[in-house]
C-alpha cells in the first residue's frame, strides 16, 4: 500500500513539474511576442513619422504651384478672386425659432442627388 502511494505521489509531483516547465516556457513566449510587437510599433511609427515628413514637403506651395501650373487646363483650375470672399458682416444673423422641415427634407434630397447648395447660394450672390 505504501508503495501505491509513493508511485502517486509520483506522478503527481511530476506531472506538476510538467505543469510548471509548461507555464514557464508559454510565458516565456508571451514576453517574445511582447518585444515583438513593441519593436514593430516602433518600426511603424518610424515609418508614420518619415511619411509625414515627406507630406509636409509634397503639401508646400513651391512643390505644388509648378504641378498646378503644369496641369492648369486639364484640371480647369482658375486663380481665386476677390468677389469669391465676404466679410463676417454681410453673413445672416443665426435663425431663431423651429427649423423649416420641409426645406431641411429638400436639401438633404438635393445633396443626395449630388447638388452643392454652398456653390448655389456663392452664384446666387455673386450675381
Amino acid at each position: 500500500m505504501l508503495k501505491w502511494f509513493n508511485l502517486t505521489l509520483l506522478g503527481i509531483c511530476v506531472a506538476a513539474l510538467v505543469g510548471v516547465y509548461y507555464i514557464k516556457y508559454q510565458s516565456i513566449d508571451t514576453g517574445n511576442e511582447k518585444i515583438a510587437l513593441e519593436q514593430l510599433i516602433k518600426e511603424q511609427q518610424n515609418d508614420l513619422s518619415s511619411l509625414k515628413a515627406d507630406w509636409a514637403y509634397l503639401n508646400q506651395p513651391k512643390f505644388i504651384e509648378p504641378i498646378l501650373i503644369r496641369h492648369q487646363e486639364v484640371l480647369g483650375l482658375r486663380l481665386t478672386e476677390q468677389s469669391q470672399f465676404i466679410s463676417i458682416a454681410d453673413l445672416p444673423d443665426r435663425i431663431v425659432g423651429e427649423l423649416d422641415k420641409e426645406a431641411l427634407t429638400l436639401l438633404f434630397e438635393a445633396v443626395e442627388k449630388g447638388v452643392d447648395p454652398i456653390a448655389l447660394l456663392i452664384e446666387a450672390n455673386s450675381q
